[in-house]
């Protein structure tokens, strides 16, 4: 979700924090004459280091739980599809079609996002996806970047190819979109729960 939260607001959040614990340090200690300003430093990095454990620990750990809590944030910053899913995938190879079914396991942290696939035939892993929410209409998109490893089940054997797929959480049960591959195949990619 790093990506979906710009990065520019995370670090003016920690500085934010950081700058009040140095001031308010700074006020409360450096008043009293029998402290240094060695001694304030140390004590501003002390509860920096204690504020930035406290804060990784909240967010890479409790994140779904404070979603769950303030079901807004899910509006608001990005929705929570963590989990597993179903997944229908419409191929076309230029000579054939059909449909696979297969599942997926969304991997969803306050920083981290990814998502495997896994059919009969083949596994894939991401290799890059990127949420965002559009400026202009507020809907949630990914672009994912995959590699897909074949099962060469029955001596049929098939390298890996990448592909990649322009998805849409169209709401909190579904997400759909197009895919293409570099094995020149193309179809529908559907996720539900």
């Amino acid at each position: 979700m790093l990506n979906v939260v710009p990065t520019t607001k995370i670090i003016v959040f920690v500085a934010v924090i950081y700058s009040l614990i140095v001031l308010g340090t700074s006020l409360h200690l450096y008043d009293d004459s029998e402290y240094t300003l060695l001694d304030v430093v140390n004590a501003s990095v002390s509860l920096i280091g204690v504020t930035s454990a406290v804060l990784w620990f909240l967010f890479s750990t409790f994140w779904r739980a404070i979603w769950f809590v303030f079901p807004v944030l899910n509006k608001l910053v990005f929705p929570n599809i963590h989990g597993d899913w179903k997944v229908q995938i419409s191929w076309n190879d230029g000579t054939a079609n059909g449909v696979v079914s297969a599942t997926a396991k969304v991997n969803q942290s306050f920083l981290n996002f990814g998502i495997e696939v896994f059919s009969e035939k083949s596994d894939s892993e991401t290799i890059a996806v990127h949420p965002k929410r559009d400026s202009e209409t507020g809907r949630i998109t990914f672009n994912y970047i995959y590699l897909v490893r074949p099962c060469n089940k029955e001596g049929n054997i098939q390298r890996p190819y990448y592909g990649t797929a322009f998805l849409k959480y169209t709401d909190g049960n579904s997400v759909e979109g197009n895919y293409f591959t570099d094995k020149n195949t193309n179809g529908h990619f559907s996720m539900f729960r």
